[in-house]
């Protein structure tokens, strides 16, 4: 073998263990860093816009609208509000001066009599604002209130104009949206009648409200519908009930989805707890 051929054998042999070494090299290097992560970004938090709340509960607040004929014990049921520890204290807003039928049962329920339009829009404000003592209103009825804003409006020696009983029914509309929000309990009142559905036709025993306008918007807003009335017994015994579900006939419902169809001889402890019992186990 030629010394050439031995030189260069050598040198090859140096260069392979020259590039064994850098890949080992290479492999003993630590490996390299990841990117750092970018920072989450921060989220908005809403209640320094809103407040943002949990959903709302019978417990927490409610709006009832009890309707139905004339004397039939529309504003003595508002009144059991009393007998419910969790509602009281209880306030009865007298628009009809009807706190007598409360004198035998309640004598010690308090009662504003509101007689102008004014005050009543004070008060109510009031009330709504859940910074008063009384954790239940009763008004009774929100026809007469209605009437107090016409009047306040006419001063008792004209008709209102079209424009007019716009405002009476934006300002009806509003207060019950106001109750609806409101952390306080309201029961309204209302005499019923014979309402035709403009669109259908159809006839029905509904809450009378002054003008055509704030009815339906009110109907929307309550959580409770309630025609009260006398019905009669299997046995034709006459006996009060409280009718929750619209039969076609008659204006009703439960936005809780809690209370019976019809409930004989009520009594706002009965509505109560209804409302606020837990779900049964069968039911879950």
């Amino acid at each position: 073998m030629s010394t050439a051929t031995t030189d260069a054998d050598a040198e090859l042999a140096k260069l392979a263990a020259a590039a064994e070494a850098d890949v080992i090299h290479e492999e003993k290097k630590a490996p390299a860093k990841a990117a750092p992560k970018a920072k989450p970004k921060a989220l908005l938090d809403l209640n320094s816009i809103v407040p943002v709340t949990k959903p709302r509960r019978p417990d927490d607040s409610f709006t009832m609208l009890f309707y139905g004929p004339p004397k039939v014990g529309k504003t003595l049921l508002g009144g059991s509000a009393a007998d419910v520890p969790e509602l009281g204290p209880v306030l009865l807003l007298a628009l009809e001066d009807g706190s007598s039928v409360l004198a035998e049962h309640y004598p010690d329920m308090d009662v504003a009599v509101l007689e102008d339009y004014p005050t009543a829009a004070k008060v109510i404000r009031a009330l709504v604002s859940g910074d008063t003592q009384y954790r239940t209103v009763i008004v009774d009825t929100f026809y007469e209130l209605m009437c107090l804003n016409k009047e306040d409006i006419t001063k008792g020696v004209r008709q209102l104009s079209q424009p007019e009983w716009g405002v009476v029914a934006d300002n009806a509309i509003n207060t019950i949206k106001a109750m609806h929000r409101s952390p306080v309990n309201f029961i309204i009142t209302a005499h019923s009648g014979r309402v035709k559905d403009d669109e259908s036709g159809k006839v029905m025993t509904s809450p009378i409200f002054l003008g055509q306008k704030a009815g339906p918007e009110i109907l929307k807003t309550v959580d409770v519908i309630a025609y009260y009335g006398i019905g009669k017994t299997e046995s034709g015994e006459s006996v009060r009930v409280l009718q929750i579900t619209s039969d076609g006939k008659r204006d009703g419902g439960d936005r809780f989805g809690k209370l019976d169809d019809m409930i004989p001889y009520p009594t706002m402890q009965e509505i109560y707890s209804q409302l606020t019992a837990k779900p049964s186990q069968d039911s879950e």
